[in-house]
Formats: C-alpha cells, structure tokens, sequence
C-alpha cells in the first residue's frame, strides 16, 4: 500500500510541476514584434523610430529592456522601468531623441524603443533588443541598412590605339561597397554579355566606398558592321538602387567619350591656340594673291 501511495505522490508532484512549467511558459515575458526600418536612403530622414514590443504581467518584477548594435557587447540603450532610468552609449547619445516615447503606452511600455535622428550610414547594421525580468527573458533583432546611392558617378572611354579602347567606371560616395560590373549588346541586338575579368579596385574612406572598374577593349573583339553599346551597371546589395549608364562605341576611331560632359560623344575638339594660326594664314594668302 505504501508503495503504492508513493507512487501516486510522485506522478502527482510530476503532474503539477508539469503543468506549472506549461503556465510559466505561457505568461512568460516575451517579444512580439520588433519595429526596424530595412532600408534608409542617406540623408533622406530627419528621424527613424525602433521599438521593441513585448508581453508582461504583474509577474514581471525587475525589468530590464535594453538595445544591442552589430556584435558590440555593451548595449547602446538601457532602461529600467522601475527606477525610472534611461542610459544611451556614447556612439549614440547624440544621435537620439530623449523626448520620444511611445504613445499609447503605459509605465512599462513607453520607453522600450527609441528615435533617432538624421540616420546616415555610420548606423547601418543589426540592432538585438534584450528584454529580462524575474519571470523570464527574450530576444530578438533584425537588420537596417542605410545606404547611399554614390556621387560622382563617370563612365568614359580612352582610345589608347586606333586597336583598343580603355572603358573606366567610377562611383564614389556610395555605401554598402557597390558591385560594378560592365555589359556588351553587340549592334542590332538586345543581349546582354557580361564582361569576365575587368579589373576593380576599391577604396574606403569616412565611411563610404570609392570603387573604380576598367577593362580594355580590342576592336577585333567586336562587330565592325555597326556601334556596339556598353553599358556600366552599379548595383547596391539588399537594396532596389541600381544605376545603368551607357556609352555607343564605333570600333576602329580615334575619339575619346565620356557619359555626361555635356558633348556628343567623341566630337572633335578644337583648341583656343589654332584660331590665331588660322586667320593669319587666310591674311597672308589673301596678300599674296
């Protein structure tokens, strides 16, 4: 009989701690969304909101929210409902808006996120929120990018020989590193070939990224029945940015192009110091004659 009963003790004390670990889960403080914009345009915002949204009850005593940027242990935003304390890292104190709070809310809800403002590239990355309480602890993160779609973008042609042709692209400004590739559509045609091994070369500097691509052309490689078109493609990763320019090219001459300078491409240039030479040769043959 005792063993029995002992038994039924020990299926009983599983039963209810069973089922306790079912309603600690269940009420359990955990996240429910987390609000991070995906894709900022440099310079295009006066303020970015984060939030952070969770479950909590009466349970959760102690809580503590705070906020992680990329792998960086220390968190860039901490706050303390119960003691009424907002603290933000140095990189970002700056950079926000202590006023913000969110609207409805509650004296457990209305600083979990934060504003920031006039985002530029230096804030892309991933941001980790970090909830924790005596009742239970989540987390959750996602990334945002903030990109900038470059200046001074050029695409030219050298005639190095009446042979070849040298085409350069360049993008400067621009963040994330850009990928810059150079495309062929032979006369006539609406293919696309995609030129293998153009040398690239890659600068970073105050946070952005100076990319510079070049490939030399022989005439013999192309069709000589008409102009072939190159087009310099700039692609940013993760983002819809994408920027196309073109430039006709007639094998076999001697002029130079470039995208944009405000000339028919390859127009012949006379230089300022011909002009004198040229009137003084139509006086002197007038005197003669």
């Amino acid at each position: 009989m005792r063993c029995i009963k002992t038994e039924k003790t020990i299926v009983s004390v599983w039963i209810i701690h069973f089922l306790f670990i079912l309603r600690n889960g269940a009420e359990s403080l955990a996240i429910t969304s987390l609000s991070v914009p995906h894709l900022v345009e440099n310079g295009t915002r006066e303020y970015i909101d984060l939030d952070c949204a969770y479950n909590f009850t009466e349970d959760d005593e102690q809580l503590v929210v705070k906020w992680y940027h990329n792998e960086d242990p220390n968190p860039i935003y901490q706050w303390i409902p119960e003691l009424n304390s907002r603290r933000f890292s140095e990189k970002f104190q700056d950079r926000v808006d202590r006023s913000f709070s969110l609207s409805p809310s509650d004296n457990f809800t209305k600083y979990r996120g934060f504003r920031i403002l006039n985002p530029t590239t230096e804030i892309s990355g991933k941001y980790s929120c970090h909830v924790a309480s005596l009742n239970g602890i989540d987390d959750a993160n996602k990334d945002m990018i903030v990109y900038a779609p470059g200046k001074h973008i050029k695409f030219n042609y050298t005639k190095t020989s009446s042979e070849a042709a040298t085409f350069t692209c360049e993008v400067d400004e621009v963040y994330p590193r850009p990928q810059v590739t150079l495309v062929q559509m032979e006369p006539g045609k609406s293919e696309r070939k995609l030129l293998q091994n153009a040398p690239i070369k890659t600068e970073k500097n105050n946070g952005s990224y100076r990319v510079l691509l070049t490939k030399e052309i022989k005439d013999s490689e192309l069709p000589l029945d008409g102009a072939t078109t190159f087009e310099c493609v700039i692609l940013i990763p993760q983002t819809n940015f994408q920027k196309h320019s073109s430039i006709v090219y007639h094998p076999g001459t001697l002029k130079t192009a470039a995208v944009g300078d405000g000339s028919p491409a390859g127009a012949p240039r006379v230089r300022g110091f011909w002009i004198p030479f040229l009137v003084c040769m139509v006086w002197l043959g007038r005197k003669c004659s």
